[in-house]
């Protein structure tokens, strides 16, 4: 089966070493968005990594099949502005939507 990748580039390399496996050599386009990840694996294009909470729905949906229940962290997005700009009041009602809409985040 083909390997889709991404531009998180050593995902691969984390997931077989988490599964005792070596990583295959890998070749082929790179997508910008792991959404157009998502779609090239759901029109059976590869299999590809990606987050299991964006795509929870498109699996649910029967578009995208998880095969194995093992994870790999990646890191963290963080959501970042410069010190030397105070925090507006739209990004401060920006940073409260979001760490109500995910509470899984870490606002430390």
């Amino acid at each position: 089966m083909r390997l889709l990748r991404s531009y998180r580039g050593a995902e691969w390399d984390r997931w077989f070493e988490a599964a005792g496996l070596r990583c295959p050599a890998l070749r082929g386009p790179v997508p910008d968005s792991s959404v157009v990840l998502a779609e090239m694996a759901a029109q059976g294009l590869g299999v590809g990594l990606l987050p299991a909470r964006m795509f929870r729905a498109r699996e649910t949906g029967g578009r995208l099949v998880r095969p194995f229940d093992l994870t790999v962290d990646l890191g963290s997005y963080w959501l970042t502005w410069p010190q030397s700009r105070p925090e507006s009041q739209v990004m401060r009602r920006f940073r409260l939507w979001l760490t109500e809409t995910a509470p899984a985040c870490d606002t430390a």
